[in-house]
């Protein structure tokens, strides 16, 4: 979320077949990368994580999170 506007979603997982990113289906070890517009008078900007009805409750990750202006090469 921006200073200056509404909350947007990047990513959503969920178990439904549609609607979201992981199209139901369990994502381990995966590089994940978002592109998303940033309002010129923009100064600060806020990520959000949330997790909830989680049914596989074993083990959940993220890392290496990164924000940044510059392409990510590797």
């Amino acid at each position: 979320m921006f200073d200056t506007g509404d909350e947007v979603r990047l990513l959503h997982y969920s178990g439904d077949a549609t609607g979201n990113d992981n199209r139901g289906r369990d994502v381990q070890n995966t590089f994940v990368a978002k592109e998303f517009a940033v309002p010129s008078e923009a100064r600060t900007v806020t990520l959000k994580f949330r997790m909830y009805d989680a049914g596989n409750n074993w083990y959940w990750a993220m890392d290496h999170i990164r924000l940044g202006t510059s392409p990510i090469e590797g």
